[in-house]
């Protein structure tokens, strides 16, 4: 019965609906708008970044990098507080 409800479909399985996608503005049939590496479905539900910026915090490393890699928050220009934007406070 809810299978068929088109309000509840996601064409690229990445974990949000086709019309949770034409809320955020992202691809329906595409897992990742953005291209970073990360599923729409894991940036809205689980990281909060945008799905649609490879950034979301503008600082100079993707939210891939900052959360594979780094380990700081891709939702913070500057993680730590140190006043460095953490693409700069890598080293």
């Amino acid at each position: 019965m809810f299978e068929d409800d088109p309000r509840l479909t996601d064409s690229d399985n990445d974990g949000l609906t086709d019309a949770e996608e034409a809320y955020h503005g992202t691809n329906p049939n595409d897992s990742d708008s953005d291209r970073d590496g990360i599923t729409d479905g894991e940036e809205v539900i689980r990281l909060g970044t945008n799905p649609r910026s490879y950034d979301s915090d503008g600082d100079g490393l993707t939210d891939l990098k900052e959360v594979n890699y780094y380990k700081t928050d891709p939702n913070s220009v500057d993680t730590d507080r140190d006043g460095v934007v953490d693409s700069e406070d890598q080293d």
